[in-house]
């Protein structure tokens, strides 16, 4: 993905990156048992985002196989994952269905990170309502956050967690950059945005209907200084912390990781049927109310589509390093100007498809022109990624998590050992390889699943709906 010339003469012109085709579905297993990673605290992920993982060498122990040689397990030419295609899937479930099919995603759906603001609303601080508990306090984006308890004329007094921060901090945020694509462009981080978070819990609070695994907003009060969002109070700490104490007291009980992970999806399908994607699904930010899930912390929420149907494509990442989709991690704007790449365009494509390449490590979804031919090299498109199927693949890692005790890679990269042994082999495969008893002790159905939820594209990954249908829920109730 270097610089280059065409010929000693001729002016300096940045070579596109090129991509190959990548094959639907899992390669054919191979076996690398040396390919397992020691595994490590979950928290603490030392490869950043921006560390270039993705075209360092795969190393401990997997080989690099020749180029095309399907007896390796590697991508070869041929047909690869469309989303709205037609092409015949490699999960038990299918795939996303033919939806998309007559769009064309080189039209730019211009993206509005401010969208929820405008839902952000603000009443005065009452006087002697609210009386903090001592003794405990956090810290948080713009300030703290502390525990305050609510007496309102005429209610009972309610228990409740307050983010504490400064209102000239908060409103910085109206400033942050509204078009993701061109913040991208720009080299540009993905922060927190504070007044998204307000502006999205006040959108739940609009509808006709709740759903309980979703963390409750009781108020957003402001002062000149000071701006308070008011939340419902979780005494279980959050999902980490729970593996933690169940790691502590042996096995964990795969009827208890069943009815967390039901939850956690019934507060996504939730999110999803209003238009929001959460983009920073993690066990640190699914909380424990009365032994349920509360999914919290809606700084990087956004909106999955426009009022036409058509998906919005973000291009910065979002959310904890192993829980990030590989399609989210996509070379720099200066890499690739123009979002352009030189790609392999599959057997079987047809114009107007998206289709997730593999090269220098990334497995990016791209567009090609419609006068590209199949079999042969073209320019291509970057286009980013859509956010309900990486909303999946998070539930994936955290249902992951929740079963082995363990993070299953450092960040969804063909660079990283484990994510590449998992691309040949699938995820079953890992769970067997990191060799503890319990990590191996998982149900056919939970295990179908899992596969689902983190297949590697995003084309045949298990959409929210389909992981609820799931065998393995058969004896969950449709409580929420």
């Amino acid at each position: 993905m270097g610089q280059g010339t065409q010929r000693e003469e001729a002016p300096k012109v940045p070579k596109l990156p090129k991509y190959q085709s990548a094959m639907q579905g899992y390669p054919e297993a191979v076996e690398y048992p040396e390919a397992v990673e020691d595994q490590e605290d979950p928290r603490s992920s030392p490869c950043s985002a921006g560390s270039g993982c993705g075209t360092a060498s795969v190393r401990n122990g997997v080989p690099s196989p020749a180029e095309g040689d399907s007896s390796s397990g590697y991508p070869s030419e041929g047909a690869a994952p469309m989303i709205g295609g037609s092409s015949s899937s490699s999960g038990p479930r299918g795939g996303r269905g033919t939806d998309q099919a007559d769009r064309n995603p080189r039209e730019t759906v211009e993206t509005n990170l401010r969208h929820f603001h405008q839902f952000a609303e603000f009443v005065q601080i009452p006087d002697g309502q609210f009386t903090r508990l001592k003794g405990w306090k956090k810290t948080c984006l713009f300030g703290k956050v502390e525990k305050y308890r609510w007496a309102r004329p005429g209610e009972e007094e309610v228990l409740t967690v307050v983010k504490n921060m400064e209102t000239v901090h908060v409103e910085t945020c109206r400033e942050l950059a509204a078009n993701d694509r061109v913040a991208w462009e720009f080299g540009m981080g993905s922060p927190e945005d504070a007044m998204n978070e307000i502006g999205v819990y006040k959108y739940f609070r609009e509808q006709e209907r709740t759903c309980r695994y979703v963390l409750q907003m009781h108020g957003s009060f402001r002062s000149e200084t000071r701006t308070w969002l008011v939340l419902e109070n979780c005494d279980g700490g959050d999902l980490f912390d729970w593996v933690e104490r169940q790691r502590d007291a042996g096995l964990l009980n795969e009827q208890q990781i069943k009815r967390y992970v039901w939850q956690i999806l019934k507060a996504v399908d939730f999110l999803h049927s209003h238009n929001v994607g959460h983009r920073d699904i993690s066990l640190e930010n699914l909380l424990l109310r009365n032994g349920e899930v509360r999914l919290m912390d809606f700084g990087q929420a956004v909106q999955l589509q426009d009022k036409d149907g058509r998906p919005y494509h973000y291009f910065r990442m979002s959310g904890k390093d192993y829980y990030r989709a590989p399609e989210c991690y996509i070379p720099s704007s200066n890499t690739c100007p123009g979002l352009q790449v030189q790609a392999m365009c599959p057997n079987g494509w047809t114009p107007g498809r998206e289709v997730q390449v593999m090269g220098g490590g990334y497995l990016c979804l791209v567009s090609f022109p419609d006068n590209a031919v199949p079999g042969q090299s073209s320019v291509a498109s970057l286009c980013g990624y859509t956010v309900a199927p990486v909303d999946v693949f998070a539930i994936g890692v955290a249902f992951f998590i929740l079963h082995a005790q363990v993070q299953p890679w450092k960040q969804a990269l063909l660079a990283i050992p484990n994510f590449r042994f998992v691309y040949q082999n699938g995820v079953k495969a890992l769970l067997e390889a990191f060799k503890k008893p319990h990590s191996r002790d998982l149900s056919d159905e939970a295990s179908d699943l899992l596969t689902g939820m983190l297949h590697v594209y995003s084309a045949y990954r298990w959409t929210v709906q389909q992981c609820m249908e799931s065998a393995w829920f058969a004896d969950m109730e449709d409580d929420a």
